[in-house]
């Protein structure tokens, strides 16, 4: 099969282009440079066929492979689902997206357990007890007065609630946001999920992290109806708990800002901080935590 590349996706941290094979149909090739294995890319491939046969709506992958000659890497040729990305949630989106969640439930994968299983992993990335590419301590550590006390709260929290044992049974997308879906418009002020794309840093845990994950993000969004998070928070708090709820934010939080301080400018890391005070403050007004300082 033949392709013809069109552009270079905008968005996302690995290389994404646009490409068109002979026929006219429209893919997604990633690059990640440099890589020499194909890595938890079996994995992926395995859980979302299990998506799939639950209903959800992800991209089926016409080639992954590597290229052992310059330049090296790994890539993977997807198919573009149709449909447009939202720019904010609204009850109906809401809806779709919970519906789409409970596909995920009961078919995680071994092969994408996360090292020491899903509660641990969370705890051992802000104790600083693992490193990932995504989510370090050193960083928030050094950057700031504010930052290093901000990283003391999140750890305090995570010490506190390390008995509790997490769902885990899971296929959970872990980076999950508006961004991530395609909608398409069915009637007035209606629409369909068509696709759920981004999979490839899934793991096997909670599907309901997801939702937090929309809930920290909502936070972002332009003209945001503050109805619809509300609805949002009642529902987590209702179906997780505060605690793991508060787990699931401080996760989300800490992975943000150190991000931005290891790879964006100041400006990022500022909107980083105010995005993430934003959903703690909420976060405070809710439980018995208090991470931001008086």
């Amino acid at each position: 099969m033949r392709f013809v590349a069109l552009a270079r996706m905008s968005s996302g941290l690995q290389g994404a282009y646009l490409l068109r094979d002979s026929l006219g149909a429209r893919f997604i090739l990633k690059w990640e440079a440099g890589a020499t294995d194909l890595g938890r890319m079996p994995a992926v491939l395995g859980a979302l066929k299990r998506l799939r046969e639950a209903g959800l709506p992800v991209p089926r992958y016409t080639a992954v492979g590597l290229c052992a000659t310059e330049p090296i890497g790994r890539y993977s040729i997807q198919e573009l689902l149709p449909g447009d990305q939202p720019t904010r949630l609204d009850d109906w989106l809401l809806d779709r997206v919970i519906a789409a969640n409970e596909a995920q439930s009961g078919i995680g994968m071994l092969e994408a357990r996360p090292p020491r299983g899903w509660s641990v992993w969370l705890q051992d990335l802000t104790l600083g007890r693992r490193t990932e590419d995504f989510c370090q301590t050193r960083a928030m550590r050094a950057y700031s007065l504010e930052s290093a006390r901000l990283l003391d709260a999140f750890q305090s929290l995570m010490r506190s609630n390390a008995g509790i044992n997490l769902a885990e049974r899971d296929i959970v997308h872990f980076d999950f946001g508006v961004n991530q879906l395609l909608v398409r418009n069915v009637g007035t002020s209606r629409c369909r999920i068509t696709g759920v794309v981004d999979w490839e840093g899934l793991v096997t845990g909670d599907r309901l992290f997801d939702l937090a994950s929309l809930l920290f993000y909502a936070y972002s969004y332009r003209n945001q109806e503050t109805s619809v998070v509300l609805r949002l928070w009642r529902y987590l708090v209702e179906t997780v708990g505060i605690n793991v709820l508060s787990i699931y934010l401080v996760h989300l939080a800490q992975r943000e800002i150190d991000w931005c301080i290891r790879h964006e400018s100041s400006e990022s890391v500022r909107e980083a901080w105010r995005l993430s005070t934003a959903v703690l403050s909420e976060l405070e007004s809710r439980s018995r935590w208090r991470l931001l300082a008086p």
